[in-house]
């Protein structure tokens, strides 16, 4: 059975994992480099690295990445979006 996990940064040093089980982590200080992550299941195994603020935006950029050539990476739907409307400062 799969499982739902949710990568959002919850300010510009603080990426956040929902869904994570075990020894993964559910935060990730972000404030000197860009945290990597690695997420197992039965499929296989993945890494999600989170970057903030690429190209100058006020933005997280969130990557998936397989862990390595002969591992297979969990298969699974990938939506992508935003879980807040973010209104910007005039």
């Amino acid at each position: 059975m799969s499982r739902t996990l949710k990568f959002y940064g919850a300010s510009d040093d603080l990426f956040e994992i929902e869904g994570t089980k075990g020894d993964e982590p559910d935060e990730v200080g972000s404030y000197n480099s860009a945290p990597v992550v690695s997420i197992r299941s039965n499929e296989g195994e993945m890494l999600v690295i989170g970057q903030y603020s690429v190209g100058g935006t006020a933005c997280w950029m969130v990557g998936v990445a397989p862990f390595e050539e002969d591992v297979p990476t969990p298969s699974g739907r990938c939506p992508i979006g935003s879980p807040r409307k973010v209104t910007p400062l005039n």
